[in-house]
């Protein structure tokens, strides 16, 4: 599995272009790219300490986790995965 560095996701999918998010959140969170080889799937990550998958259900994308995400940072890496 690698990371794709090249080019970050954008628009109101990513953390870059989401609305309303805590105070902090863009500081702390990144959208990215993992590549898998046959998938890319995009994951918004960040914080410290071991992963933390959160996984939405359907029709939800990350954003839906966005308001506990800062909570769970402070003990873990929370990568959202988005997985429409």
């Amino acid at each position: 599995m690698s990371s794709s560095a090249a080019v970050a996701p954008e628009g109101p999918g990513s953390v870059s272009g989401a609305p309303n998010l805590p105070d902090g959140f863009t500081g702390t969170f990144t959208s990215r790219y993992v590549d898998t080889g046959e998938l890319r799937q995009h994951v918004v990550t960040g914080g410290e300490g071991p992963p933390l998958l959160l996984v939405h259900g359907w029709p939800q994308t990350w954003y839906a986790w966005r308001l506990v995400m800062p909570a769970l940072a402070r003990g873990g890496e929370p990568p959202a995965t988005w997985s429409r």
